[in-house]
């Protein structure tokens, strides 16, 4: 088990999850603590969304334990961008992610060559 920080607007919290716990059950623990079903959350780790329900949360650990949740915003006006530029981000990080791992070499940082992956 790992304890977890998890950063709300209005307060924040720790919770005890298993380190191979995938993004999904990271939600459902989530959901367990503050009785926010996991279709309604956003997690985001350093600023990034984490999109991909199946992830192991082992990967984002080494980089940090906390994880940001955002809930939805009932009044929010939703821009058209705003799926298709944070898939895209997100895809850029784990591209990164995955030369990282695999190279061992540094990262060129953000933009970068990977906005068309």
């Amino acid at each position: 088990m790992v304890q977890v920080h998890i950063e709300l607007e209005d307060g924040d919290f720790a919770l005890d999850v298993a380190a191979s716990s995938t993004n999904h059950e990271l939600k459902k623990a989530i959901h367990q603590e503050t009785g926010v079903v996991p279709v309604e959350q956003t997690l985001r780790c350093l600023g990034f969304p984490l999109e991909e329900e199946e992830a192991k949360i082992a990967e984002f650990l080494e980089l940090s334990k906390t994880f940001n949740l955002v809930l939805p915003d009932e009044d929010a006006d939703k821009g058209i961008l705003e799926g298709n530029l944070s898939s895209l981000v997100t895809r850029c990080i784990h591209s990164h992610w995955r030369s990282l791992n695999s190279s061992q070499s540094r990262c060129k940082g953000f933009p970068c060559e990977h906005l068309q992956c």
